[in-house]
């Protein structure tokens, strides 16, 4: 891998650079914005010999490109790593967030040479794209200097909070304001799915009981509360939502099966079936959107507002304010209560 192929002695970009600044160039032309699903690959890539016959075993026992610089099954990575022995954290695994502990500011010039591009047409940031990168569990050292270097963040993908684990990487009370927030994406099982199996189960008592830490109102009954939206997967979930609201996020996602209140699953990661990607949103989706919000079974936004606005440090908000956004959510429902008469929802 010549260094040449990203920049030029006079600092022009190479062909690898110049090859995705056209590309976005067009991209940018024809969309409002990109969204980068794991970046990791343009910062520091995962890679395998080719030399192992069994693609999952060489997969497993893979390394980083450039954070490899003593390993002795993969020597030939010496020549790309732009770190030295003495940043690595031998105790952690090869992919470990820490596996690379500190970096100086030369060497994160070096792993956003590519991901600079992708940024900005020229590699600076003197004329930015609309980028979005999908950051999920893990945040590995060197991904997370360059993404702090151009303002961006990570997702925080709530129904995936273990309520038991404080230092959950998806919790809201974790968010930072440049990161994206949301109940799921394209790859989870609704939320609506999932609330179903959380009230089944149990496990809505425990989810209960974390949001209780962060919404409930002054002077409220918790168990009553918790009770509640424990019992209640409309409630649960607009708890969920209001969880996300009262974070330090600037940026919300609301994937469209979440928002209408829908339980098919759009992908399912790691399988092959003709139904992955081919979900829709129904040609008569505000009616069904309105028939589900009739017992808030799809997202009632000024519910959720109103759950959010009682949690504590929103007191300056007046009842007023309160009351219009409860008289709002009830005039939803009963929209979708005067459409019942109706035929069913399939």
């Amino acid at each position: 891998m010549d260094p040449a192929q990203y920049r030029a002695d006079d600092g022009a970009p190479g062909p690898v650079l110049e090859f995705v600044r056209q590309r976005l160039d067009k991209i940018y032309s024809e969309y409002d914005g990109v969204r980068i699903d794991h970046p990791h690959g343009w910062v520091c890539p995962w890679v395998y010999r080719s030399d192992i016959d069994d693609p999952f075993v060489a997969v497993q026992q893979g390394a980083r490109l450039f954070s490899s610089p003593s390993l002795p099954n993969h020597p030939a990575l010496r020549a790309f790593s732009y770190v030295e022995e003495h940043q690595l954290n031998r105790e952690g695994a090869l992919h470990a967030d820490h596996w690379v502990e500190c970096l100086t500011e030369e060497q994160v010039d070096a792993y956003a040479q590519v991901f600079s591009c992708l940024v900005s047409p020229d590699g600076t940031s003197s004329r930015r794209y609309d980028l979005v990168c999908e950051v999920l569990s893990t945040l590995p050292e060197p991904l997370e200097r360059v993404l702090e270097r151009f303002g961006l963040g990570r997702f925080r993908v709530l129904q995936k909070v273990d309520p038991h684990n404080p230092t959950d990487v998806y919790r809201s009370e974790l968010a930072e304001p440049i990161d994206w927030i949301m109940l799921g994406n394209h790859d989870t099982p609704t939320i609506w799915q999932l609330a179903d199996e959380w009230v089944k189960d149990g496990r809505s008592r425990d989810r209960a009981e974390d949001f209780a830490d962060r919404l409930l109102p002054e002077r409220a009954d918790r168990e009553k509360w918790v009770a509640y939206h424990a019992e209640h997967r409309g409630a649960l979930v607009h708890a969920l939502f209001a969880d996300l609201l009262t974070s330090q996020a600037r940026s919300i996602m609301v994937f469209f099966a979440d928002l209408f209140g829908l339980k098919e699953q759009y992908n399912a990661p790691g399988t092959v079936n003709d139904s992955n990607w081919s979900m829709r949103v129904p040609p008569d989706y505000e009616r069904a959107y309105l028939l589900r919000l009739a017992d808030d079974h799809a997202l009632n936004i000024p519910y959720a507002l109103s759950i959010a606005l009682r949690a504590p440090g929103f007191d300056l908000v007046s009842p007023e304010v309160l009351a219009a956004l409860d008289q709002e959510a009830q005039g939803l429902r009963d929209q979708g209560r005067s459409l019942e008469h109706l035929p069913p929802l399939a």
